[in-house]
């Protein structure tokens, strides 16, 4: 019972921890997930920011560089699954691409593709 409670104490506070992350540390833990590479991560970081101050300096150039490096990577690898005639692979990578320019374009980011 004891553990149940401090299980249940811990979960509220951290909780409680998360939401009272300022927008400038979630910008700040975005642009390291975009500089190690975690680009479609650093956007939903960058769709965050946005969502909670849609005029936040440099987050619309930000979302766009690391959706576009996102957008990059998943059409390149659908391409490889389909020549490997995996084609669910690739259908379900183009999907990702998809959600993600429609989560860019609810915050007025508009992530291009790749021809």
């Amino acid at each position: 019972m004891a553990n149940r409670r401090l299980i249940s104490a811990f979960i509220l506070l951290s909780t409680a921890l998360v939401a009272c992350t300022s927008t400038e540390e979630r910008y700040a833990t975005a642009d390291q997930l975009l500089e190690q590479g975690f680009y479609e991560d650093a956007a939903a970081g960058y769709i965050r920011v946005l969502q909670d101050d849609q005029n936040f300096p440099g987050a619309r150039d930000a979302l766009a560089q690391a959706g576009g490096l996102a957008v990059d990577e998943y059409v390149s690898y659908a391409r490889e699954s389909a020549d490997r005639e995996d084609f669910a692979e690739a259908s379900q990578t183009l999907d990702r691409v998809d959600g993600l320019r429609a989560r860019a374009r609810a915050v007025r980011v508009n992530i291009r593709v790749p021809e």
